[in-house]
């Protein structure tokens, strides 16, 4: 025991829907001060706006661990965004703000050629953008050597 004894207490649970996730608990020391039905209802109801504080801040936790868990995914992955428009010009953006080694001048080339030499696959690959259904995943070569992992979204 630590502190003097008490003459009265009071506990209520500190729950949060079915579950308890603590206690709330009260003492006396005044000998003329004893607790009732009036106190625990309102010992009550200050616990459960406790309970909900604890949970909403416990969710807002999980939440910006969560948040900062997918930031740092976006930030480390090496992702390239390539549009290609209606007049067959490709567009990208780099989603990572890594830079996978190509230029605005690169767009007036034939990255297809590049990414996929076979002609039939390249082939392939072009039928399969704007498609109804479906994409296409590849391993796509890089400049200098690397190798980027892509899917080919089919949207209109």
């Amino acid at each position: 025991m630590i502190g003097a004894p008490s003459i009265d207490w009071l506990g209520v649970p500190l729950k949060v829907k079915d579950r308890t996730i603590g206690v709330v608990v009260t003492q006396t020391y005044s000998k003329g001060v004893r607790y009732g039905d009036t106190e625990r209802d309102i010992l009550t109801f200050v616990s459960s706006q406790m309970a909900m504080a604890i949970e909403r801040k416990r969710v807002e936790d999980a939440w910006r661990e969560q948040s900062e868990l997918l930031q740092r995914i976006v930030d480390n992955i090496p992702v390239m965004l390539v549009f290609l428009d209606e007049q067959g010009r490709l567009h990208w953006e780099i989603a990572s703000g890594r830079d996978p080694g190509y230029e605005v001048a690169d767009a007036t080339r034939d990255i297809f050629a590049e990414l996929y030499p076979d002609p039939r696959e390249r082939q392939r690959v072009r039928d399969s953008i704007g498609a109804p259904m479906g994409n296409g995943p590849t391993s796509e070569p890089q400049p200098g050597g690397a190798v980027l992992d892509t899917i080919w979204p089919t949207r209109r």
